[in-house]
């Protein structure tokens, strides 16, 4: 209903619930001037506190398939619930995911698409740790059994030092990517120190393999793996 999407708007998108970067050659009296114009209307109000109820524990593998029989791709998606942006883990998720994304490439085979990725999602609550791929039909199966006999494999056994480095050099290299106003908005969005943009590139040295292995089981022990998979399934896909 209208009225419904109103109130949502009127009660959670207030002022002084937002923030606002601005880069360039320009004055704080120039900035007043247009914000004023552009926001001065814009009020103030309580800060409306998460609601959200807390998913149902996934203590089995779940495999969820849905036919589309001509689909000329298959589209996987799993994962798990992972952790939030603040949880001094976070970054540690951000590279299991990055070897995960290696290992479903190499089971993939030489020719590996990019559409093959995997992610840990930074969000005010716990976001999820998943991987995603739009691959061809015949390559499903082993794409999938890799997927689930990997996040097994981060639990048993520690990756090695060379997965973990080149796992840190991607990661160093989508930071470098990102604007200085992208980085601080950032840091705005999730209430994050005021330095991480600094002492990011430190943290992220000092995670070891262990550390990896420690935190696969922690994801694993609160929640299984679900994955979907969308496409010409057959019983092996």
């Amino acid at each position: 209903m209208h009225g419904d999407v109103l109130d949502f708007y009127k009660r959670v998108y207030i002022a002084n619930d937002s923030s606002v970067i601005v880069t360039g050659p320009i004055g704080p009296e120039r900035v007043m001037r247009t914000f004023r114009v552009l926001f001065g209307s814009w009020v103030k109000g309580p800060l409306v506190p998460p609601t959200f109820r807390q998913p149902a524990r996934t203590t089995d593998v779940k495999v969820l398939k849905v036919n589309v029989a001509d689909s000329p791709k298959v589209e996987l998606r799993g994962g798990l619930i992972g952790l939030q942006v603040t949880d001094k883990d976070f970054l540690i998720t951000q590279v299991l995911a990055r070897i995960l994304q290696e290992r479903l490439k190499q089971s993939f085979g030489p020719d590996s698409p990019d559409t093959i990725k995997a992610f840990a999602v930074d969000r005010v609550l716990p976001g999820p740790v998943f991987f995603s791929a739009s691959i061809p039909p015949d390559k499903a199966p082993q794409v999938s059994r890799a997927a689930t006999d990997a996040f097994a494999a981060f639990a048993a056994n520690p990756p090695s030092e060379a997965e973990l480095a080149s796992a840190k050099a991607s990661l160093k290299g989508d930071k470098a990517a990102m604007t200085v106003a992208d980085q601080l908005f950032e840091v705005e969005r999730f209430g994050l120190p005021k330095n991480t943009p600094l002492t990011w590139p430190t943290r992220l040295d000092a995670v070891t393999a262990a550390e990896v292995q420690r935190v696969a089981r922690r994801l694993l022990e609160a929640n299984a793996l679900t994955v979907i998979v969308l496409g010409p399934t057959t019983e092996r896909s």
